[in-house]
């Protein structure tokens, strides 16, 4: 039993993280599809022993739960919810079939909070208080996850490689997830997209294509869709832009349960941007984003009822040269240790 094993549905890229943190360790990264998920729990389950801790990252959470039931009892089990999912609450709009899931999906996180080991968790520092079982899961050892940075992306900043260094006018990024409906903790993506052009700023968007965004794309100069890049290719293609973008949210608000999603919503895009030389214009109803951005001062906040109007520091001012400082010297103190530290200790 020397093994880590790191799972997760689907999704490979977070468990790839844990690889580059983990070179020196023996570990196996199971990713399974629809279609596979019978024989990767029995494959976990056949080969249980050999397995001295392991690394349960959700979503779903049905899913996790059911390799935890396949583990050895002596086996470490370290929960990691991506995106904690007792924070979203459920809405009247929905239909039956989903709210069912929903609660299948919550309960079964809940029971793989409990039964864990030790917790990872990505949002603010003290979100896991705000959980209403958090009585039995307080005592356990948890770490705020912020091992996102791959250094071997890292891209050095050069001024006279900026689109703004050949036309004189500022270039916004934005790479990640593109909503396409009005939820109740943000709304759609091209809203936000359309706001930031009606200002004349150029806006430059890495992710996946709608009708809206051929559309914006097709009809207003300022707009430029890049398509969907791999991760390994991203980093370059950034760096050429002014600021890398992360505004999500709702102007309306009705409920603390509403935006609590958003005060935990912590994305990795966060660190794309950092290694590209972009400073970051964030919403500061991201509270997690908020904590980070402000410890290292590595961007600018906004409040998302503002996103009409943004008024972004010239890429020659003091205050621009600064923030790109601060983030070499980030990267330059970033270190693992103190995630393998927890993990093996």
């Amino acid at each position: 039993m020397d093994k880590i094993l790191i799972t997760r549905f689907r999704k490979p890229q977070i468990p790839e993280m844990f690889s580059a943190n983990l070179k020196k360790d023996k570990f196996e990264i199971v990713c399974p599809h629809y279609k596979d998920i019978p024989k990767t729990l029995y494959n976990i389950f056949k080969n249980r022993k050999k397995y001295k801790r392991v690394i349960l990252i959700s979503e779903p959470n049905w899913y996790t739960y059911l390799v935890m039931k396949t583990l050895d009892k002596k086996t470490e089990k370290i929960a990691f919810p991506y995106d904690i999912r007792n924070f979203r609450a459920m809405q009247k709009s929905w239909s039956i079939p989903r709210k069912i899931f929903n609660l299948i999906d919550r309960y079964c996180e809940k029971i793989v909070f409990i039964k864990s080991d030790k917790i990872l968790h990505k949002g603010k520092n003290d979100e896991l208080s705000e959980l209403k079982f958090y009585n039995k899961i307080k005592n356990k050892p948890h770490y705020l996850f912020r091992e996102f940075l791959d250094k071997s992306l890292d891209v050095k900043y050069i001024s006279e490689n900026k689109l703004s260094a050949k036309d004189g006018k500022i270039h916004l990024a934005y790479a990640g997830v593109i909503h396409i409906y009005n939820d109740f903790v943000h709304e759609k993506t091209i809203n936000i997209f359309k706001r930031i052009v009606d200002q004349k700023i150029h806006l430059h968007v890495f992710g996946k294509s709608n009708p809206d965004i051929i559309e914006l794309n097709k009809n207003n100069e300022y707009f430029h869709y890049e398509g969907s890049v791999h991760h390994s290719q991203l980093i370059k293609k950034l760096s050429i832009y002014d600021y890398g973008l992360d505004l999500h949210g709702r102007k309306d608000y009705k409920y603390k349960s509403d935006n609590i999603w958003d005060q935990t919503s912590f994305s990795n895009k966060l660190y794309d941007y950092i290694l590209s030389k972009i400073p970051i214009i964030y919403s500061t109803n991201l509270k997690a984003v908020d904590e980070f951005i402000k410890k290292w001062k590595i961007g600018i906040g906004i409040p998302y009822t503002k996103t009409d109007d943004i008024n972004i520091p010239d890429t020659k001012s003091e205050e621009y040269h600064k923030i790109i400082k601060n983030m070499e010297k980030y990267i330059k103190t970033y270190t693992n240790d103190e995630l393998l530290n927890f993990i093996k200790k």
